[in-house]
Formats: structure tokens, sequence, C-alpha cells
């Protein structure tokens, strides 16, 4: 526990911080932090990260399925190019869904089995997923509705003139606001992240404490992390039996989580969806399964997640083509495109909604060769 506490220390000064806040353009490749950490050095950061973190934040829980998913399951060997990366890589876990069953899952032994894992950025989209439940719920009258709206407190706030469909694309044009911080291409982690870890502020204080500017009059994607926690007040300020219970009807009862799942929390209890979603990695499988279901489906939220691919902004991204609520899309080939839930490290859920196809990854570092990965499990449906 001593050892955790010191690394705990060594995050606030900048190391971990910076998982989450997420990079544009290589979007998730070796931070400058990462990139030469020793074996014993990632084994520690992983320890504070499974359960460090826990300690040190406090969480929004959201109770499991009342009738959980089952998955068929016959497991494969893993492809020869697949046991190569892990060799040489950070990975921690793959699980592999091709459309009716499991057919490749493996873990690191010292990943515990049904644990929770931290998510990173991935969290921004299951974020998103919950806000279409609620806008689909009707208690969000219009994804054009200012944020302002359901957060009075945003007045004289740069925030208080950008809308929900803004955030959710990440076109808030707030980049100017981070200017100032050294923290890397995603700009906030300094002035907006380290508050919070440190307790030293609440999402609101911090955006305040930003000030204002004049809004731009083209509005182009910047990758932030303001704009998923300011979406989460809105939810909970849409969801007045609480987040955590909303959650469990809209998230875990329709994709059948079989284990509880947490959002960690700022000192004024607001969820810092930026990064901190800790689920296990099968249940973070079914959440890839019922987004690729809903996906194809004729209803509210189907809709909602199709608009993500046709009605998302143009990025500058090595991996995937476009961005839109908080899901990247238009990623690889024509031939075998998919969207993503990208995370930090390496960390991804990508989903093929014409298949039904769910790849999840857990790693600490994107050291590993992901198209060499994905091309070996996700190969072409017989």
């Amino acid at each position: 526990m001593e050892t955790i506490t010191r690394f705990l220390s060594f995050l606030i000064v900048g190391t971990v911080l910076f998982f989450g806040t997420g990079l544009v353009g290589n979007d998730n490749s070796y931070a400058s932090h990462d990139k030469n950490l020793s074996k014993s050095e990632l084994d520690k950061k992983l320890q504070v990260l499974l359960y460090g973190i826990h300690e040190r934040l406090g969480a929004e829980k959201i109770r499991a399925a009342k009738n959980p998913r089952k998955l068929a399951t016959s497991i494969e060997e893993l492809p020869k190019a697949v046991r190569s990366e892990i060799k040489k890589s950070s990975l921690l876990s793959i699980v592999y869904y091709d459309g009716s069953q499991i057919t490749h899952e493996w873990r690191r032994n010292d990943i515990p089995k049904d644990y929770p894992v931290y998510s990173a950025s991935m969290s921004k989209s299951v974020l998103s997923y919950l806000i279409g439940k609620a806008y689909c719920d009707g208690r969000i009258d219009s994804l054009e509705d200012p944020l302002i709206k359901y957060i009075p407190e945003l007045k004289d706030s740069y925030y208080g003139k950008v809308k929900i469909i803004e955030s959710l694309n990440m076109a808030a044009g707030d980049g100017k606001l981070y200017s100032g911080d050294s923290g890397g291409l995603g700009g906030d982690w300094g002035l907006y992240v380290l508050p919070l870890w440190n307790k030293e502020a609440s999402v609101l204080q911090v955006v305040k404490k930003l000030g204002d500017q004049k809004q731009p009059k083209k509005k182009k994607f910047r990758y932030t992390n303001a704009n998923t926690d300011l979406l989460g007040i809105v939810l909970a300020r849409v969801s007045p039996e609480g987040i955590g219970e909303f959650a469990g009807t809209a998230l875990a009862d329709v994709a059948g989580m079989e284990h509880p799942s947490e959002f960690k929390t700022d000192i004024a209890s607001n969820i810092m969806a930026f990064a901190y979603y800790y689920a296990t990695p099968k249940d973070l499988l079914r959440i890839g399964i019922k987004i690729a279901e809903d996906f194809n489906s004729d209803t509210c939220i189907g809709e909602y997640l199709r608009e993500s691919v046709t009605e998302s902004v143009r990025i500058n991204d090595d991996e995937c083509k476009r961005y839109g609520r908080k899901f990247w899309t238009k990623c690889g080939s024509k031939k075998n495109a998919t969207i993503r839930m990208k995370g930090h490290g390496g960390k991804r859920i990508i989903i093929q909604p014409e298949t039904n196809r769910v790849l999840v990854i857990h790693a600490m570092r994107n050291d590993y060769e992901l198209s060499r990965v994905f091309k070996s499990i996700f190969k072409k449906k017989k």
C-alpha cells in the first residue's frame, strides 16, 4: 500500500494524468512519460490504475443487470501474430466476439478475472451512449440545446454558449482556453485534469476558472476533457434518480452486464467521465455488442448512433477519418470499416455493426501493432 501511495504522488505531478486526456492525430501512441518506463515501473502504474485510484476518488456505482447476457463461447488459439505482439508489448487482455460467440479470450496472469479495468477515454463513448438514451427518453429536449439550459452555473463561462452536440463532437471551439498549458497535444491535463485529481476543485469550479473567450466563427475539432464531464453534469441534472440508477436501466440492463461498474467522481460527486469508467473486459464487450445491435435497430438510440457517422466531423487521426458523438468513425478500410471507442495507451473497443463483431483490447501503452492484432483476429467472417 505504501508503494501505491508513493506512486500516486508521482501521478499527481503529471505522469498517469496524461491517461485519458487523449491526443489529436496520433491519439493513443506513446506519451513521453510512458515510452521509456521499465517493466517494474509499468507494473506499479498498473497497480495504481487497478486499485489505487479507487482509494483516492469517489464513485458513482452502477449495478449489474437484472438478467445478465449469456455469452456463448468457443475458444480458439490466438493467431501467431497476436501471440507475438503479446510477448513484446504491454497488452493486458483481449476478448473477441465473432458476431455470435466469443472465439478468442486472453488476459495476463496478474490481471484478476472479472475485475473492473480502467477504460481511459473509452469512458467518453460510454457517457455518450447514456446521453443518447437520456435524449431518447425525452429527458433532453434537443441535442442543439446549449449546455447552460441544464447547467445555469455556466453563465459567464465559455461553455455557457456551447451546445450539447458541439460537446459530443469535440467541436466546442474551446482550444484556446488551454493554450497556456504545456501538457501535450491534448492541452488540458494541467489546467483541467490536475485540479480534479488533486481535489482542489470540482468540474464546474475548474471550468469557471478557465473564464470566457469569444466563440470562434468556425468551431473546429479539438479533443478536450471538460466537454465530456459537463455532459456528465447534464446527465445528472436530467436524472433525478441519480446517474447510477439511470445507467442501471439504460446501460447495464440493456447490455446485460454481469458485474457492477462505476464512474469515478470529483469532490462534488460529478462523474469524471472523460477517463474514469471501470468495468470488466467482458462487460465492456457486452457494451460493444449492444452498441452494434442498437446501431442496426429502427430505434431512437439506433438513429443517434448512426448519426455518429453521418453527422461526424473530420479529424486528423492516423486510425480513423471522422469523430462523432464521442465515437471514432470510418476507421480502417472501406471493406472492413469499424467504429471505435478509443482510450489512451492502446485501449480499444472495435465494433463492426454490419457483422456484430466486437474486439476489446486492454493495454498499458500503445506499444503493440494494432493493425496486426486487428487483421489477425478480426478476419473476414465466413
